[in-house]
């Protein structure tokens, strides 16, 4: 990506905590990108957040996946050129409903 691009990124500290105080307990953020880069920041920033809980942390392979089995377009499309996704999950601590 380009330099002028990350000033239109979406994950940073303030969206994270806005994400926290919009969820119930218990509701989860789902992470994914192809740029190892930007999937450092956002685990640097999930894991920086009070209150939310890191449920996996993972980079998928494309190797041996059926680039037609991923569900979003730019997954397929990443797979299908054999470039990994990278994809993290957090979950809202707290008591669930």
């Amino acid at each position: 990506p380009k330099t002028k691009h990350r000033r239109r990124r979406l994950i940073d500290p303030d969206f994270f905590d806005l994400l926290r105080n919009r969820l119930v307990p218990g509701g989860c953020i789902h992470l994914a990108t192809d740029f190892v880069q930007y999937f450092d920041i956002m685990l640097k920033t999930g894991r920086g957040c009070a209150g939310l809980e890191e449920l996996y942390c993972r980079t998928i392979d494309p190797a041996g996946i059926d680039p037609e089995s991923a569900a979003p377009h730019y997954e397929r499309r990443f797979f299908m050129h054999g470039l990994p996704v990278y994809r993290a999950a957090y979950r809202k601590a707290g008591p669930q409903p």
